[in-house]
């Protein structure tokens, strides 16, 4: 019974996403017919298979792609030893609070303008940008993860004299996986988003910095063109990589998939 429920929801859920992105290639085909400045929907699909076969459009999503994997985990590295920090110590997690609060409330676009002024057209300013946007939203959901484990396995595992070791593999972490992997989707779309902003204000090169140039020159088929990369590459790896992750750092708790 409970394999054929969860075989509805995801039936369910299927044929929800399908809908969903048959009314936007509708309402992308109505734009596309009814107005100027979208361009339309044949003339992108048309043009998609040379736009693939460019070798300098794999290069600029390259680069975006090696600036966004290197600023995820050092955000993630980062904003999971500040969640440890502010769990562990009173003064030290009042101080890493000051700094999640600031950067959670300072938009992404500011600080990207201002890593201008430090870092002009450096490499590392992109990196720092990407880091400093992602951290605070990590530390955050770890937090209260981590505020909100089971108090007896913490009981069991002194009781046990575990090692600290293992206590943070055999107890610790696996509460926190769940709330680790949500933060981890979450913030790769976010890092994704914040990077184009970042690709046109600090570098010179990347899938941002190919999107506003051709913004810049009105190609609308281009435009789009970059949009559909865009997007792809974001749904490939959320559903192919991050969601069976998830799932499979829920399982230890039994909820259903």
């Amino acid at each position: 019974m409970a394999e054929r429920m969860s075989l509805s929801r995801r039936t369910q859920s299927t044929l929800l996403s399908i809908a969903g992105a048959a009314s936007l290639v509708l309402v992308w085909a109505m734009a596309g017919a009814w107005t100027s400045f979208i361009a339309p929907i044949g003339e992108v699909l048309a043009e998609l298979p040379a736009f693939l076969g460019d070798a300098d459009m794999w290069a600029a999503v390259g680069e975006t792609w090696v600036r966004v994997m290197i600023s995820l985990v050092l955000g993630l590295l980062l904003g999971v030893l500040v969640a440890v920090v502010m769990w562990r110590s009173s003064f030290w997690g009042r101080v890493a609070g000051v700094y999640v609060s600031v950067f959670v409330t300072v938009p992404s676009t500011i600080t990207a303008l201002m890593a201008v002024s430090f870092f002009r057209n450096v490499e590392l300013g992109a990196v720092v940008v990407l880091v400093a946007t992602i951290f605070p939203f990590v530390a955050l959901v770890v937090l209260a993860a981590l505020r909100t484990m089971d108090p007896g396995l913490l009981e069991m595992a002194s009781s046990y004299r575990y090692s600290r070791w293992q206590r943070w593999c055999e107890v610790i972490i696996p509460q926190i996986a769940g709330a680790f992997m949500t933060a981890l989707r979450n913030e790769h779309a976010h890092v994704w988003k914040v990077v184009v902003v970042v690709e046109i204000f600090l570098v010179s090169s990347g899938m941002g910095f190919a999107f506003d140039r051709a913004f810049g020159r009105f190609k609308l088929v281009d435009v789009m063109l970059w949009l559909i990369v865009f997007a792809a590459i974001l749904l490939a790896t959320e559903y192919l990589v991050i969601r069976p992750l998830e799932n499979k750092a829920q399982r230890w708790k039994g909820i259903p998939q």
